[in-house]
């Protein structure tokens, strides 16, 4: 076959040759202004808002790559506390923000850096590489960075001033406002409703609760009750009490004065009575109990507590079959004129007193809305 290339002997087909002077330069000049021009596509620049700080402060970095939208770059990602030459060290970045041209395609990348240093210097800051498409490319030019102390003067102590006072808050929405406009109106509603009182004819009536006095045989059980959990220690005031509430009982239940009667005179009176019909046992109570409270006669604790149970049988066999009502009753009742007059001269009073106070309210309320808005 032929070759389609023949370069057999080292030479072109053309006007030229390899061995010609010409050839060399031209060679050279189109490989020189090639890579010029693809150089010259990726452009980095960096630069500072400042050179000079106080230890402490910190300055913004802005480094800037110009290249084609088809290419990629990558920038330096460090991490706060990172250190870009001793003594100098990073704070923070920013995203990086593209800007891209349409009509010559290209695209603007930039990112800022935040640095700061703590030890005053003269620091030579190197430009920071940026990665495009796997080749590193940096700035032109170095940074100087001034990193100063804080002058303090150290002779003339006695100029510096002493502490302040207190100084005053500022305003805070938090509860003032809210606090003292619900106060207001709380005001005003109390006196809105003292004004509709007064105005209102109606009488003032108090409330009272009447709770019915307990059956008589209710209450004569309960004092049985009461001497049952008794340890009887005295055979006559044993005695008196059981006495005291049975003579109660018949005096409220059955109309006999039996405070006023012996036992004799008790006992006649209620064998007159139809009802009755165990007026042997009220005989036995009485009289063992007379006889133990006058004659001193011992009684045994067998002999106290049949006495007790007959007194109670006797109640339970006398007491009405219909249970009354024992529920409270409620009533209205209206009061005097000297009261009526008193309450309707506080409510006068008061009323004054809440109206002064809701226009005192809401002039402060006012007052610090005017503060805070105007």
């Amino acid at each position: 076959m032929r070759n389609l290339l023949p370069f057999n002997k080292l030479s072109f087909h053309t006007n030229f040759s390899l061995r010609s002077p010409q050839m060399w330069f031209t060679l050279l000049l189109t490989l020189f202004l090639g890579s010029t021009s693809l150089r010259a596509q990726v452009q980095v620049e960096q630069h500072a808002d400042t050179t000079a700080i106080l230890i402490g402060e910190q300055i913004r970095l802005r480094l800037t790559c110009t290249l084609p939208q088809s290419q990629r770059a990558a920038f330096p990602a460090p991490q706060p506390g990172d250190t870009l030459i001793k003594g100098v060290e990073f704070v923070s970045t920013t995203p990086t923000d593209t800007v891209k041209e349409t009509n010559s395609g290209m695209m603007k990348l930039t990112k800022y850096y935040f640095i700061t240093s703590f030890d005053s210097a003269l620091y030579v800051l190197p430009p920071l590489p940026v990665e495009v498409n796997g080749k590193k490319y940096f700035a032109k030019k170095n940074i100087g960075l001034k990193v100063s102390t804080v002058p303090v003067d150290t002779v003339h102590v006695d100029r510096f001033p002493g502490p302040h006072d207190v100084a005053d808050a500022p305003f805070s929405w938090t509860w003032r406002i809210p606090a003292k406009m619900g106060l207001t109106w709380l005001l005003f509603f109390c006196f809105l409703a003292c004004v509709i009182r007064l105005t209102n004819p109606r009488m003032w009536v108090k409330k009272v609760v009447i709770y019915p006095p307990l059956p008589p045989h209710v209450q004569a059980l309960n004092a049985f009750q009461s001497l049952r959990g008794e340890v009887v220690s005295d055979v006559k005031a044993f005695y008196m009490k059981l006495t005291d509430a049975l003579r109660t009982y018949l005096q409220d239940r059955l109309a006999v004065t039996a405070h006023e009667k012996t036992t004799a005179e008790i006992c006649e009176e209620l064998q007159a009575l139809p009802q009755i019909k165990s007026v042997e046992e009220v005989k036995e109570i009485l009289t063992t109990a007379d006889l133990a409270k006058f004659a001193k006669l011992k009684v045994t604790d067998t002999v106290m507590q049949h006495n007790l149970e007959q007194a109670e049988h006797f109640v339970a066999e006398t007491k009405p079959e219909v249970e009354p009502d024992l529920r409270p009753r409620v009533e209205f009742r209206t009061l005097s004129e000297k009261r009526q007059s008193q309450i309707r001269l506080a409510l006068r009073i008061a009323s004054v007193l809440l109206l002064v106070g809701s226009l005192t309210a809401a002039a402060f309320t006012w007052i610090d809305v005017w503060e805070c808005f105007l």
